[in-house]
């Protein structure tokens, strides 16, 4: 199931049922985010509920208060946010903790990865780069980076390389190569609902990470 998929399905089941007919969807203008935000919107119309509000967070300093404005004016019961962290939406989310404190945020990956500011639960399906494993911790440091994804560039060339050595120069047999090759586990955790596998229980496919408000 793709990554947004999961991520979508996360998010809508952290929406109390009881809210599930007064859900107000906040997106950031970004192709990820506005992607992610197209099918919460489809998702809730197929489940018969469609979202009180579809509203784009702008660049513009005035915006997260008109926002929060709007948002009030239709009193929603929760409020899923597709955004990339920046200051707008840093603000939004003080405002959210300010002015509606009761109502939940439940927010995108963007948010999930490094320190994500903001009074909100973050779904992600690639857990940030200080909950992977001992050795992808470390690659994470001798890259210089913290950004998870790295892990999986890491993994997907180790695979190609390894498959070439074992298949040598011809192209199909790479790709048979690369498609018998075990699952590798060294350096990145998968996330998601445990499921057994050969190799014993994964991780669950979206992860739940509680993030602490701003207070500034």
């Amino acid at each position: 199931m793709p990554a947004d998929l999961q991520v979508a399905r996360g998010m809508l089941a952290r929406v109390p049922t009881a809210a599930a007919r007064s859900v107000a969807l906040v997106h950031t203008e970004g192709f990820a985010e506005r992607e992610l935000a197209g099918i919460l919107a489809f998702r809730l119309r197929r489940a018969g509920h469609p979202a009180l509000l579809v509203e784009p967070l702008r660049d513009d300093p005035d915006a997260p208060e008109s926002l929060v404005d709007e948002l009030m004016a239709n009193r929603p019961a929760a409020i899923l946010l597709s955004a990339q962290k920046g200051g707008s939406t840093r603000a939004l989310l003080r405002e959210l903790a300010a002015r509606l404190p009761s109502v939940p945020v439940i927010a995108g990956p963007e948010l999930a990865t490094g320190r994500a500011p903001g009074d909100a639960e973050a779904v992600t399906a690639l857990l940030p780069g200080r909950l992977q494993p001992p050795d992808g911790r470390k690659l994470l440091r001798s890259l210089g980076t913290r950004d998870p994804h790295a892990l999986y560039g890491y993994e997907a060339m180790s695979l190609v390389l390894h498959s070439i050595d074992a298949a040598g120069p011809d192209r199909a047999a790479v790709i048979a190569a690369a498609v018998r090759a075990p699952h590798r586990a060294e350096v990145v955790r998968k996330s998601g609902v445990a499921v057994v596998e050969l190799g014993g229980v994964s991780r669950p496919p979206a992860v739940l990470l509680r993030q602490a408000a701003p207070s500034n």
